[in-house]
């Protein structure tokens, strides 16, 4: 970024660049939104370390609803914009999800609420 201003007698300058680098997480952290939601989630994953993932969406008996693997994530955080659908290719059922993303020894759950 760089800060442009007026200075004495109006003529306009800058006053450099300024970056700002947003530190790595400490542990594996995943949003879901929205949440309750239509079927499509802004998936928000972070990761300490770079590698692979492997985000699950579950129903609340267990079984595997849909799977999204991320090879070569670089470490920190980025953002998602998935529709999960079974394997079938059909869109979820109403009702309650969990969302589990796996990375390494991590991992981390979020409930997910799908409204049709």
């Amino acid at each position: 970024y760089s800060i442009e201003g007026f200075g004495p007698g109006g003529s306009l300058g800058r006053s450099g660049s300024v970056s700002a680098q947003m530190p790595l997480p400490r542990e594996l952290d995943l949003r879901v939104r929205p949440n309750p939601g239509r079927g499509d989630m802004d998936l928000v994953l972070s990761m300490p370390k770079g590698g692979r993932a492997v985000i699950r969406v579950l129903d609340v008996q267990g079984r595997e609803a849909a799977r999204m693997e991320l090879a070569n994530q670089p470490p920190g955080t980025r953002r998602y914009d998935w529709t999960p659908r079974a394997p079938n290719g059909r869109s979820l059922s109403s009702g309650t999800y969990f969302v589990r993303a796996e990375s390494g020894a991590e991992s981390k759950t979020v409930r997910w609420i799908v409204l049709r």
